[in-house]
């Protein structure tokens, strides 16, 4: 998909739902803290195939960054040369 940023990192956890739970609040709360604010960390949960577990995903990402110096919203209608 062109535009789209690799994560810097991706974790994928699966087991018992209390400790899968347990680790994914720990690790979410760690990488946000590592990274701060040039990251940002995202957290899925899903079913897993046997009884009693469940998947975690956690990505992170580069902040986008927008270079454009234009933050003016008055001028939308104005535009010349167009």
């Amino acid at each position: 998909m062109p535009g789209t940023t690799r994560p810097l990192l991706a974790v994928r956890l699966i087991g018992p739902t209390d400790t899968v739970t347990t680790q994914k609040a720990y690790l979410t709360a760690y990488l946000s803290e590592l990274f701060g604010d040039q990251a940002a960390v995202r957290a899925s949960t899903h079913s897993a195939r046997r009884a009693g577990e469940i998947r975690a995903y956690l990505t992170v990402a580069p902040k986008e960054t927008h270079d454009s110096t234009d933050t003016n919203r008055d001028d939308v209608g104005d535009r010349s040369g167009r």
